[in-house]
């Protein structure tokens, strides 16, 4: 992990990062049906 900019552990950097986590949720919702499709691939490989 990357070391964190000194901002954010004096608080100012906070107010700034839950813009980006709102906007990773959307995103985390998009890649829950490629997961579920990667499986289906696996199990394709692991039937032949």
């Amino acid at each position: 992990m990357p070391k964190l900019p000194k901002v954010i552990k004096e608080g100012v950097g906070v107010q700034n990062f839950e813009p980006v986590q709102q906007n990773f949720e959307p995103v985390q919702q998009n890649f829950e049906p490629v997961q579920q499709n990667f499986e289906l691939v696996q199990q394709s490989f692991d039937n032949e």
